[in-house]
């Protein structure tokens, strides 16, 4: 008889970030990897309500001859038996001032119980993995963020001329918006523009950045709001490099994306950098004299770093992701 792994289905109901993001795509792909049944539980009745069901889970009964899964950094924490969380991160915990008082503490509140309970943890970068494994003071599991790569059909046209750089997410505090603009002048030195591209109606663009962005559109800024799939593809693809300057990621999806289009990216040590990036001298603290150094070096070997970044992005898919999570509720079933 197959195994059924019941899905929390609470991040349906969610505005899809990255977290959600992951959540489905390894819901579409679970059931050709995994030959499991698949069901859902947990979504529905309100924030509140939904979260109250998840914090507790599905009763003993329903659990017998289910895993409980759950793909959002949220798990049932008072029934544990067998049920595996996916966590993305611990960025509360690292980066508190960006977090209510109240999310930081349900955040602990649930390391603490982990630590004592059943529950098999997993997480996405090898970054987040080490973290995890101090936190709980035990082995975490890895099934890395994958990426869906597009029909060339479907990549449309950037609308940018040659020779730029590409910042993703400027909708997001975290992702050191600030930093890009500040290396505007090293940009246009090295004969680049800088190209922005910002989510406009997402709930974190209320800290205001749109209206900044906004004013910042001239010959050395370009910024463009809200592209779609195709269009965004095709700046991937067009850049002379990717700009990842983030404060914290749990992977960090702009690198696997740009990899993919085979464009090379000067990153911070965040996330999955360490594991996409072809060459350490890629990766680089926020400081504007070593990022010069880093983006000059990444200009110079173009070639290089174009072939070894897309052939690492092969390994990447969300299909691998959905096989390493399967693999582990395998194992929970076992129990």
């Amino acid at each position: 008889m197959p195994m059924t792994i019941a899905v929390n289905a609470r991040f349906l109901g969610q505005e899809v970030s990255g977290v959600q993001r992951y959540g489905r795509e390894v819901l579409r792909e679970l059931p050709g990897v995994s030959g499991s049944l698949i069901a859902l539980w947990g979504g529905g009745g309100g924030r509140v309500r939904a979260r109250g069901r998840e914090i507790v889970g599905p009763s003993r009964r329903y659990q017998q001859d289910r895993v409980l899964l759950s793909l959002c950094n949220w798990g049932p924490v008072l029934r544990q038996a067998r049920s595996v969380v996916v966590m993305h991160d611990l960025l509360p915990v690292e980066q508190p001032w960006s977090y209510s008082s109240r999310y930081r503490f349900a955040v602990r509140a649930q390391l603490e119980a982990f630590k004592r309970g059943k529950t098999e943890v997993v997480t996405v970068s090898e970054r987040s993995r080490r973290r995890l494994v101090e936190a709980l003071g035990r082995d975490v599991s890895l099934a890395p963020c994958g990426v869906r790569r597009p029909d060339p059909r479907d990549v449309g046209e950037s609308g940018v001329a040659d020779g730029f750089a590409l910042f993703v997410g400027a909708h997001d505090p975290r992702k050191n918006v600030n930093f890009v603009l500040a290396l505007r002048p090293i940009l246009q030195k090295l004969g680049l523009r800088l190209v922005i591209t910002t989510r406009v109606n997402s709930a974190a663009h209320a800290s205001g950045s749109a209206a900044i962005l906004r004013g910042l559109s001239d010959r050395l800024v370009t910024v463009i709001e809200n592209p779609s799939d195709p269009r965004l593809w095709a700046l991937y693809r067009d850049a002379s490099l990717l700009l990842h300057p983030s404060v914290a990621e749990g992977f960090g999806l702009p690198l696997l994306e740009a990899a993919v289009m085979g464009t090379p990216s000067v990153s911070t040590p965040v996330g999955a950098a360490e594991e996409i990036l072809a060459d350490p001298a890629l990766i680089a603290p926020a400081v504007e004299g070593v990022w010069r150094e880093a983006i000059t070096y990444c200009l110079e070997h173009q070639s290089r770093l174009r072939s070894d970044i897309g052939a690492r992005a092969a390994a990447y898919s969300w299909k691998n992701t959905a096989a390493s999570i399967a693999g582990v509720c395998a194992r929970v079933a076992k129990r």
